[in-house]
């Protein structure tokens, strides 16, 4: 039904002499004419650049700012632009200001308004007769239009603050369509700052004509830059916000838990968990007292019982059960747990264990959850590490009891289990130099491990929010998207041990003064459940342990999501989902030739980056993501004991949509391939160096593509050679590379019990790509040989699972997901 409206309201207007305001106004127009001039000779000759005026109303009278507007359908030249309108008085007597963005060369549509107003011959003419100026509404109640600068943006009711004074300001960035021949707004505002090297936070707010972002510069700064100035529309103040946990005493902090606790839906008895190795947990918390029973807090230690008396294993249950609880704590909805905890106290401050016992305690605990619930899929987190340890990556017994018990090497049946443990952290600041002091750090033992997930630590938390001196006198040490301070790599290590750490995930950042002193601060870090929960219930908490726990609960949700997937893919496809940031990447363009020695400088501080949690778990709305769980034979069952030689490939024919590709030309498509297995570990130092007899894993796969420029009989005959090849173990993979490969064959050899890599190109070569071959590495299963009484007699004879994940991602929307599921289900149904 139509709707009837009500009619137009009356607009005031301010009684003019019409000759006079007209004059006045052309007068203040000259005067904006003569500051483009004069900014035009500052500044470059072809320099496309805008002056912000600031239009003001007559006390009392509305401003028509909607008039003021003027988007150009002119595709060389920009239009006005409303920027913000600000009210200043009391209703009767306001003020109205409105702020508007003129590119140079473009006053002339102020001007064409201004010289309609001011001829009587173009009055408009109303139904009784009567002659009405035109642009009446928007002129008679101007009182000034005069060029402004950075306090025309500023829309707090505050005072702008000291323009010399360093701190962050809230920019929104306009959204609005420019001519052909301009960048977007948000393009230039990029460019910008990356020129001028300025703080920007890395959460960005999204907004149907705006994007908003926070920005730590001075006042002076930002005025200073008329390309910056010309692509906000507003600037605000940065509020701490109320809600933050750490800022509020003790019980109010339980009143926020209390309401989320209202929200809460939680899991049933066998759902999966994670199961946290580590000083114990205090499961008297209100958030965890639901996910985490008395029987499932076990312990090592019985003199010690099962609590947590420092807070670590406390801490680490709040973020594997919920991440950071700031979300939990300001969610409106119900909040559907759907995994448990579990809790194994393998150590006591204060009495730890020899070190040579660690490897031994560590398969103790996985012993002890798995009798005690055996039946039940968990993830094992452990954030215990060996600073004293010196390890270059070579094993050492602690990492290859890790190894051994996930591949479950001396069991019946090997069962297999996903276990992720910390990376450790940067323990010395004294003379801290970032990001050279975390180069030089690290990862410490037993995070070497071939089997596990190591998780090292990034951070987006770069705004410190804390109003005390020594906070506002600081900044944040690392960017948004960069490695965390915190954070150990493998820079350092010897270069043909595998790469460490596979993800990163949030471990917080620390702050620093102009004198080089570091400091911590809440806003600053994730926010966790605290041990001595009495007096307040929740603690920040920071570095690779935060970040453990954070990635243990996205183990765990897989395995609620995907029940019945093997642990080699729970493991692949954690590992899979993780993207580097723009900040981690730098200028490096990773499918690019030349770009080896910095792609593994990368890895070996990032490993393939964090998690994209919705590609986690699925395929997205430009992508699709396959998953292949096989077996393979990697030696030749007849062959003998200590001189086995290799067995097979096995070579798998992909769903590719060709005609889909071929429709979409010009699209660039991006292929990531993982392939999960597990080894056996084979410790010493006589694997330390490569030799033809000893090595640390029992065997290596490894995958090789059918190249776009490869018939399928020329790729089998290259795929026969390598199997028969004798020295594969020495090149592991086939030179020279494709460069559209992030890391190729070479870097892909450097990889242990899980390769990764990553290509992009156009769908038209990726349709080529059809075929993928799994093929095996040497190991020591192939060169040791084993009297019968021992566990691993004819080890050589065994064959080997393994999860190999595929996904395919476009930069737009072409239906990728429906047309390669169709294939399958034909495929299957055949």
């Amino acid at each position: 039904m139509p709707f009837e409206g009500s009619g137009r309201g009356t607009f005031r207007i301010y009684a003019r002499n019409r000759r006079e305001h007209a004059a006045e106004l052309r007068r203040q127009l000259a005067t904006v004419q003569e500051a483009f001039e004069t900014k035009k000779e500052e500044l470059e000759p072809d320099s496309r650049f805008g002056l912000l005026l600031e239009v003001e109303s007559i006390p009392g009278h509305p401003l028509k700012f909607t008039s003021l507007s003027h988007q150009s359908r002119s595709k060389e030249k920009d239009g006005i632009y409303l920027l913000n309108v600000r009210h200043f008085g009391e209703e009767q007597n306001q003020i109205t200001k409105a702020t508007i963005l003129v590119p140079y060369g473009r006053l002339d549509l102020l001007e064409s308004k201004l010289e309609a107003y001011s001829d009587p011959e173009k009055d408009s003419v109303k139904d009784d007769g009567t002659k009405t100026p035109r642009n009446t509404e928007l002129l008679a109640n101007i009182r000034r239009i005069r060029v402004a600068a950075l306090e025309a943006l500023w829309t707090e009711p505050t005072p702008l603050p000291p323009k010399e004074e360093l701190r962050w300001w809230e920019l929104w960035i306009s959204r609005e369509a420019r001519s052909e021949q301009s960048p977007s707004f948000l393009d230039q505002f990029n460019r910008v700052v990356q020129e001028k090297g300025l703080s920007v936070n890395a959460q960005r707010l999204r907004l149907p004509d705006h994007e908003v972002v926070l920005i730590k510069a001075r006042g002076v700064d930002l005025e200073n830059s008329l390309d910056l100035l010309n692509t906000l529309t507003e600037i605000r103040a940065v509020h701490p916000c109320s809600a933050d946990l750490m800022d509020l005493p003790g019980i109010e902090q339980e009143e926020w838990m209390a309401e989320a606790l209202d929200l809460m839906e939680w899991p049933d008895a066998n759902a999966p968990a994670v199961c946290i190795l580590d000083t114990g947990v205090n499961r008297g918390h209100p958030l965890l007292e639901n996910i985490l029973t008395d029987t499932d807090c076990m312990t090592l230690l019985p003199q010690f019982g099962s609590q947590d008396q420092r807070g670590h294993g406390t801490a680490m249950a709040g973020l594997a059960a919920y991440d950071d609880l700031r979300q939990l704590m300001t969610e409106t909805r119900s909040w559907q747990q759907r995994h448990r905890l579990e809790s194994v106290k393998m150590i006591q401050t204060g009495n730890e264990h020899d070190p040579q016992n660690y490897g031994a305690v560590t398969q103790q605990a996985v012993s002890a959850a798995e009798v005690n619930h055996h039946d039940r899929r968990r993830a094992f987190c452990m954030a215990l590490t060996q600073p004293k340890y010196e390890s270059k990556g070579q094993p050492s017994a602690w990492s290859a009891a890790v190894d051994s018990v996930t591949a479950g090497s001396e069991e019946e049946g090997q069962p297999k289990r996903v276990m992720l443990i910390s990376a450790g952290n940067v323990h010395n600041y004294l003379d801290y130099q970032y990001p050279d002091t975390n180069h030089k750090s690290r990862v410490e033992n037993p995070a070497q491990a071939w089997n596990a997930v190591t998780v090292g630590a990034y951070t987006q938390r770069n705004t410190i929010l804390e109003e005390d001196e020594e906070s506002q006198a600081g900044r944040s040490v690392a960017s948004a998207g960069e490695l965390s301070p915190f954070s150990r790599t493998s820079s350092d290590w010897e270069p043909h041990w595998p790469m460490k750490p596979e993800i990163v995930m949030e471990g917080g950042n620390l702050g620093v003064h102009e004198d080089g002193h570091f400091f911590e601060k809440s806003s600053l870090e994730p926010i966790t459940t605290a041990h001595q929960f009495m007096i307040r219930p929740f603690l920040s908490f920071n570095a690779t342990s935060a970040a453990t726990a954070s990635a243990s609960r996205l183990m765990a949700l897989l395995q609620e999501r995907y029940p019945d997937y093997r642990s080699e893919t729970y493991r692949g496809l954690l590992v899979h989902s993780a993207r580097w940031t723009p900040q981690m990447l730098g200028g490096t363009r990773p499918h690019h030739a030349g770009q080896s020695q910095q792609v593994q400088q990368i890895m070996r501080e990032v490993g393939f980056g964090t998690p994209d949690v919705p590609r986690l778990f699925g395929s997205g709305s430009q992508g699709v993501t396959m998953v292949i769980e096989d077996e393979i034979q990697p030696y030749d069952p007849d062959s003998p004991a200590g001189g086995a030689r290799l067995g097979q490939f096995n070579l798998h024919i992909l769903p590719w949509p060709k005609d889909m590709f071929l429709a979409n030309p010009d699209v660039t498509v991006t292929l990531r391939a993982t392939l999960s297995t597990y080894i056996h570990p084979n410790p010493g130092t006589r694997c330390w160096e490569k030799n033809q007899k000893y090595r640390y894993a029992s065997h290596l796969l490894r995958f090789d593509f059918k190249r776009s420029e490869d018939s399928e009989r020329a790729f089998l005959r290259k795929l026969k050679k390598l199997t028969d090849d004798e020295k594969l173990e020495e090149d592991e993979g086939r030179a020279p590379a494709d460069a559209k490969w992030a890391l190729g064959p070479k870097l892909r050899g450097k990889a242990g019990s899980l390769v990764q890599d990553v290509w992009q190109g156009s769908p038209a070569e990726l349709s080529e790509m059809d075929q993928i071959a799994i093929f095996p590495v040497k190991g020591w299963f192939a060169s040791r040989k084993f009297p019968e009484d021992h566990e691993f007699h004819n080890c050589h004879q065994q064959r080997v699972s393994y999860s190999l994940i595929l996904s395919i991602d476009a930069e737009q929307e072409i239906g990728l997901y429906t047309a390669v599921s169709n294939l399958v289900n034909v495929e299957v149904d055949a």
